[in-house]
């Protein structure tokens, strides 16, 4: 019989032991948790956070375009999870431009009163109110 309440005491205390150690794991794996959401949320809403291509999802397209005057242009496409923007070369100038609209075979661009339309391989420039037709060029 003095065997009995020595067998219960260690049980309870072995209960106590593992409870306590339970709590603890539950508060160390609660704890990585949200040190892995605060790491996550980092790098989602910091841009500059992302430093490799493959984050960004990086989409970079450069083309020739031909104006019906003659007149060359680079064009390069920018796509990433967060940008998406054209820039156009021609006659020793650049614009950047922003995408407002986008559908499956083109794209709208606007910035400082400079507007393009891009629908597959053409694309109207718009700028001081003038209107050029470009015509992508492919390599023979």
């Amino acid at each position: 019989m003095k065997k009995l309440p020595a067998l219960l005491s260690l049980s309870l205390i072995s209960f106590l032991v593992i409870s306590c150690s339970k709590k603890d794991s539950t508060e160390e794996v609660a704890q990585t948790q949200n040190e892995i959401r605060d790491t996550v949320v980092s790098v989602d809403t910091v841009s500059g956070g992302v430093t490799s291509q493959d984050e960004m999802n990086l989409q970079n397209d450069t083309y020739t375009y031909k104006a019906e005057d003659g007149t060359l242009a680079t064009l390069t496409f920018l796509n990433t999870d967060f940008v998406h923007t054209l820039t156009v070369k021609m006659n020793d100038k650049e614009y950047v431009l922003d995408q407002t609209e986008a559908w499956a075979k083109g794209a709208a661009y606007e910035k400082d009163g400079v507007k393009a339309h891009s629908q597959r391989d053409d694309l109207d420039l718009t700028m001081d109110g003038k209107t050029l037709k470009l015509k992508r060029q492919y390599e023979k």
